[in-house]
């Protein structure tokens, strides 16, 4: 697992495993922002994992937006503008959802996925015709 998370960019964070909840701050103008909302919030991690920051610049360069980032300033949240729904975190949102609240990312996934779902139909339907 080592060799791969290396390869990936992946590098064991500064602090040990959280496994309770911790401050983000979301990058407003991002599409996390528009989701969870602009500014401090508090998220549920369990990894010891972040991105290693020799990439960052890269990654940047080619369109990734880093749009929330720890106390540390580790980046917790990336996004690719223009895809229907590339959001990846490093807190883990199922862990504060429950039968009676929903998590906005969830439910902004499975938005996106629904809305997927029908423009994939619309163009078969067209095609056909």
């Amino acid at each position: 697992m080592g060799h791969q998370a290396d390869a990936l960019g992946g590098e064991p964070d500064r602090a040990p495993v959280q496994q309770a909840p911790a401050e983000v701050d979301v990058v407003a103008g991002t599409r996390a922002a528009e989701i969870l909302g602009a500014g401090r919030r508090t998220e549920r991690f369990f990894c010891s994992y972040g991105l290693d920051d020799r990439f960052r610049a890269r990654l940047e360069a080619a369109g990734l937006v880093f749009s929330a980032a720890d106390d540390q300033g580790t980046s917790r949240m990336v996004e690719l503008p223009g895809h229907p729904f590339f959001l990846a975190s490093l807190f883990q949102p199922e862990l504060s959802s429950d039968v009676s609240w929903v998590h906005p990312l969830i439910r902004a996934f499975a938005d996106a996925a629904a809305e997927q779902s029908v423009r994939n139909r619309e163009a078969s339907a067209i095609r056909r015709s």
